[in-house]
């Protein structure tokens, strides 16, 4: 009965599509070539900052990001530390592994943080800076994929 009188937290639409790889350059050609996903920006990453179930991580990451209409896809390969990238190819395999909502400004973005962690909803992954955040929510458990809230702030053109 209790569930039925939670209130019900209203999400953008998903915006990005997280698969992680064992190679980002490979898929990414068998994506352009064969799939017409693509170009793909391919850069390394040092994530410093992260907090995994409350306690601090660094990774270095090979990331390759596309646009297909309105979704962009991120290809994730961890190079350095990164377990948290890892254990999911050791455990899955390659794979879809998050679905990416992006959130317009920091008051929004913690406003529907709190109302998932007042839902119940865990945090597995995070990292806030000044312009940018993200969350990986602990939504696994339902349906096999983890939501994740992003928020990137805009650059003037």
């Amino acid at each position: 009965m209790e569930e039925k009188n939670k209130k019900k937290v209203m999400l953008p639409p998903i915006s990005q599509v997280g698969i992680v790889v064992k190679d980002v350059a490979k898929t990414a050609e068998y994506y352009s070539s064969v799939l017409g996903i693509g170009p793909f920006d391919i850069q390394d990453f040092e994530l410093r900052g992260v907090v995994f179930h409350g306690e601090p991580v660094t990774a270095k990451l090979r990331i390759g990001m596309a646009q297909m209409g309105p979704l962009q896809i991120e290809l994730i390969q961890p190079l350095e530390g990164g377990e948290y990238y890892a254990e999911f190819i050791r455990q899955k395999g390659e794979g879809l592994h998050h679905l990416g909502i992006e959130i317009d400004d920091f008051d929004t973005y913690d406003k529907v943080l709190a109302e998932l962690t007042n839902q119940g909803v865990g945090v597995s992954l995070s990292r806030r800076g000044r312009r940018q955040a993200f969350a990986y929510l602990d939504t696994e458990t339902v349906g096999g994929v983890i939501l994740e809230l992003i928020h990137m702030e805009k650059q003037n053109s």
